[in-house]
């Protein structure tokens, strides 16, 4: 950002922006990728898409800090926001089977019948 120079406002604005639209879709991304491998009889499909993530983390994360033109670094942050949401996936896998009471997601009684 201070060699860049980006703004405030406008690094905070495109960061925001990139993890609202690339944080979902890489998360729904993952899911069907898992899904996808376990139709086709690999039980290990949520392992290999987190590996698969965080070696494309460990790229990206390696041209950030190669520090190449402002648009290189955005496209590389872009990268990692929407593969480090894959990476999570068998993390909460495991969270849930080891404690499902923790992981699950509670629902509030309605105050309406």
């Amino acid at each position: 950002m201070r060699t860049d120079g980006w703004s405030i406002a406008k690094a905070g604005a495109t960061v925001g922006v990139m993890t609202l639209v690339l944080g979902p879709i890489g998360t729904a991304t993952a899911g069907m990728l898992a899904d996808a491998l376990a139709r086709r009889g690999r039980t290990d499909g949520k392992l290999l898409v987190s590996i698969v993530a965080a070696g494309m983390c460990a790229l990206a994360s390696a041209l950030i800090a190669l520090n190449p033109a402002p648009g290189l670094i955005v496209v590389a942050l872009g990268v990692f926001m929407f593969f480090g949401t894959l990476v999570c996936l068998s993390r909460l896998e495991r969270c849930r089977k080891s404690c499902p009471t923790l992981c699950a997601v509670k629902r509030r009684p309605s105050m309406w019948p």
